[in-house]
């Protein structure tokens, strides 16, 4: 779930996928089906701040160095653009963006010594300044919502189909999303009374493109 989901928000963002906001924020989910439903709403409204409240801590760290680096690579495509305007706008909003965030460029020096075995420690250590994750992603996605929209796939896409066979065991739990023959397994946890969505950094298999 963890691959298919990061690699659509990729996929979606490359190619300028427009994002309002509006989601999970603080409600407490009392049971995986009820924040598979608040995620797969929220992102039905493409509302990913309110998205990434349905996420367990340690995914919204996944799900925003994803998209700081995401964000690094945009930049760099745009140095290759020249003097493009929109493209040079484009790299100026997302830098305000980061450094509004904490990600200077100090600090986004660090992916290049991060060590890419351990995804979910690199990816805590390159997102450790970002105070509000969610806030962050809501932001860069209006950056990519004022961006051409003419190829703009739904996120909303990513969460179609059924929850089957939910199985809980404590405060973890896992289920499997079915839909037209194909599925994907989904984590849970509990975290402080509430069930989220939980992305395992192992199923990425170190950074993308390593």
């Amino acid at each position: 779930m963890a691959r298919y989901l990061l690699s659509s928000l990729l996929g979606c963002s490359l190619l300028l996928s427009g994002v309002t906001l509006s989601g999970c924020g603080s409600t407490e989910h009392e049971s995986p089906e009820a924040v598979f439903e608040a995620a797969k709403s929220a992102l039905a409204d493409e509302d990913m701040e309110g998205f990434m409240n349905c996420l367990t801590p340690e995914s919204q760290d996944l799900f925003s160095g994803m998209l700081v680096m995401l964000g690094a690579m945009m930049k760099g495509f745009a140095a290759l653009a020249g003097d493009d305007p929109d493209a040079l706008q484009s790299v100026s909003k997302i830098e305000k963006v980061l450094e509004k965030h904490g990600l200077s460029e100090d600090v986004m020096g660090m992916m290049e010594g991060a060590d890419e075995s351990d995804s979910a420690a690199a990816m805590q250590k390159l997102v450790e300044p970002i105070k509000d994750k969610a806030a962050f992603v809501g932001d860069m996605f209006e950056i990519f919502n004022e961006m051409d929209d003419s190829k703009r796939p739904s996120p909303g896409d990513q969460f179609k189909g059924a929850l089957k066979d939910i199985k809980i065991d404590g405060d973890s739990a896992s289920a499997v999303l079915e839909d037209g023959g194909k599925s994907e397994p989904v984590q849970f946890r509990k975290v402080e009374g509430s069930w989220l969505i939980h992305l395992d950094p192992a199923e990425l298999g170190g950074f993308p493109g390593s």
